[in-house]
């Protein structure tokens, strides 16, 4: 293993590169490490009907991980100048490859999770079996191994593709293979989403009289599947930003809108006043009404 001066880096960021870098760990540190954390917090604390959607909740966990994982450097004081120790360098470059798998896979798994729970509110399904549920939890990080277990290949063979580029804020991995494989897996769970999002909106038409029988927890399921809409239209410039980045190391565009997702995701659904307040009929709500409050 070498040392950490033989990283790849510039000691000195220009005045330009520093404001983008300060604007996003703004919005990083806003959306990701304080607002989101407040809410689960909040949804704890109180035990409130949101406390039994495990899959939501696990999906804004998700976005905690991005954030920190974006700010490594910054809490350790390594953004620009000195540079950071390999080992330091190599855990952050991991982890920003995986957290973009890691947030679209579990949406995945949470649009998953709404479209059997509007099964489930109009009678159409039975209860899912334990097992399918243990999956949504767990897959994402399964699944967001992947380019850690590419890159820490690539790097055992060639230890200089870490590095830390002048205008990013934080460290990466010099490897095409990596940051295209990251791209179209990324690109792959966002169009699953939108498949299981169109399937969501045909079941929704298809069975719309039956839905307006159910009332409060099928429209509430309804919201949640408009708030999702809104995101997915987030998400797909995320992985655009992605080929971009793919495409043209260079464009520092990318980096503004990675510090803005936590923080857009949390305006679409962390600002429910139900979140923040305890619920105190909770002994008496169903397993289905529990998936309407996510909305």
């Amino acid at each position: 293993m070498r040392s950490s001066t033989s990283l790849v880096a510039r000691q000195e960021m220009s005045a330009e590169t520093s404001k983008i870098a300060t604007a996003s760990f703004f919005l990083l540190i806003a959306g990701g490490q304080v607002l989101f954390p407040i809410m689960l917090i909040c949804i704890f604390l109180f035990r409130n009907l949101y406390s039994k959607s495990w899959i939501f909740l696990n999906w804004c966990f998700t976005w905690v991980i991005y954030s920190i994982s974006f700010s490594i450097l910054l809490y350790a004081n390594k953004v620009s100048g000195s540079l950071p120790s390999f080992n330091l360098c190599l855990f952050q470059a991991l982890l920003v490859y995986m957290v973009p798998i890691l947030t679209s896979s579990a949406l995945v798994a949470l649009i998953y999770h709404l479209w059997t729970s509007i099964s489930l509110a109009m009678k159409r399904e039975k209860r899912r079996s334990l097992w399918v549920y243990r999956v949504m939890l767990a897959g994402p990080y399964l699944v967001s191994a992947v380019p850690a277990i590419i890159a820490s290949i690539a790097i055992s063979q060639n230890p200089e593709l870490v590095e830390r580029e002048e205008g990013d804020f934080y460290c990466s991995v010099d490897y095409h293979p990596l940051r295209v494989t990251v791209s179209l897996m990324s690109a792959f769970f966002i169009l699953t989403a939108l498949v299981l999002q169109g399937i969501i909106a045909r079941t929704l038409y298809v069975h719309r009289l039956a839905l307006k029988q159910v009332r409060v927890q099928g429209w509430g399921l309804v919201h949640l599947f408009g708030r999702i809409c809104f995101f997915m239209i987030i998400a797909l410039i995320s992985v655009t930003m992605a080929f971009v980045a793919t495409v043209d190391p260079e464009n520092k565009t990318r980096t503004i809108y990675q510090g803005c997702l936590p923080l857009l995701t949390f305006l679409l659904f962390g600002t429910r006043p139900d979140f923040y307040r305890k619920d105190r009929d909770r002994d008496t709500k169903s397993q289905v009404e529990s998936t309407a409050g996510l909305v």
